[in-house]
């Protein structure tokens, strides 16, 4: 098979800490990246006019620029590729702004690591070509009508349709062989606006692009041990979110997790399934999630 290769552009003025990503960045090789550094927004916009990136690893803080506008500067000019933020501070107020702003993730320094990063970059670029279709931030930021910005994205988006069920389904999963098994049912039960997810923090984030857009998933399913956040703690934040709360949400468990389904009930899960599961509950499950939602 051959290898995917994306040239990354990293924009990063501590010289120790672009060290660690650049080594971390280039132990991947499925996909393989071909990695820029530069230390300075203006470096950063002078090499994104020269070259073509499929992806931006943006710190906020540079030595000419500083918080929300170097995410701002960057849109406004070139955006068409996917940026993803890079802080010091687990902040969970700024990652909704910079969700909220245009970018793809947000991580913490105390996060990157090699497969992580390779993960995070992929589903950014995934998630950018179904989130974003012909429509740029420049629009989105010069556009003086809200109104007329969403209508051009769901119009773009519906464009994209191929036929199917239009219900929206998020899954969080990080055992390859049981998403496999999720996508390839749902597929089958006609679902063609599917998006999977490795962790609870990007399936929490993914929810607030979503919610960002105007837009929202119809149905949640999370299984329950996932790194960055577990599928405990992603309901929880579900539910407290008023936007969110009353997202059908079905978890996953092991079968020795049975006695966490009391619990998942407590935080007002809507459904859930014991591995090893019939998929003809699956089914069962998913339909009667898609009844509750459309009663919302």
């Amino acid at each position: 098979m051959a290898s995917t290769s994306i040239k990354i552009l990293l924009v990063e003025s501590e010289s120790r800490d672009s060290s660690l990503m650049l080594t971390l960045l280039g132990e991947s090789s499925q996909p393989r990246f071909e990695t820029k550094n530069v230390s300075a927004l203006s470096e950063a916009l002078k090499a994104l006019g020269e070259e073509k990136f499929g992806v931006i690893l943006l710190n906020l803080n540079l030595k000419d620029s500083e918080g929300l506008q170097t995410l701002t500067k960057i849109l406004t000019k070139f955006s068409h590729t996917p940026v993803i933020v890079i802080n010091g501070a687990d902040d969970e107020a700024l990652m909704a702004r910079m969700m909220k702003s245009g970018a793809q993730d947000y991580w913490t320094k105390a996060q990157v690591g090699a497969r992580f990063m390779s993960r995070s970059i992929g589903l950014a670029v995934e998630r950018f070509k179904s989130v974003s279709p012909q429509v740029s931030m420049a629009e989105a930021i010069k556009s003086k009508n809200a109104d007329d910005l969403s209508k051009k994205v769901s119009d773009a988006k519906i464009e994209q349709r191929v036929g199917g069920r239009r219900e929206k389904v998020l899954v969080a999963e990080d055992e390859e062989e049981i998403l496999q098994i999720i996508l390839k049912r749902l597929e089958k039960l006609g679902f063609s606006e599917v998006v999977s997810v490795s962790n609870g923090m990007e399936a929490y984030n993914t929810c607030i692009a979503k919610m960002n857009q105007h837009e929202s998933f119809d149905v949640i399913i999370s299984d329950w041990k996932m790194p960055r956040l577990s599928g405990l703690e992603f309901l929880t934040k579900v539910r407290g979110n008023i936007h969110l709360k009353d997202t059908p949400f079905m978890m996953i468990t092991g079968m020795d997790e049975r006695d966490n389904v009391k619990e998942a009930a407590e935080h007002k899960v809507s459904e859930y399934l014991v591995k090893p599961f019939k998929l003809e509950d699956f089914d069962r499950k998913i339909e009667g999630l898609l009844r509750s939602s459309k009663k919302r």
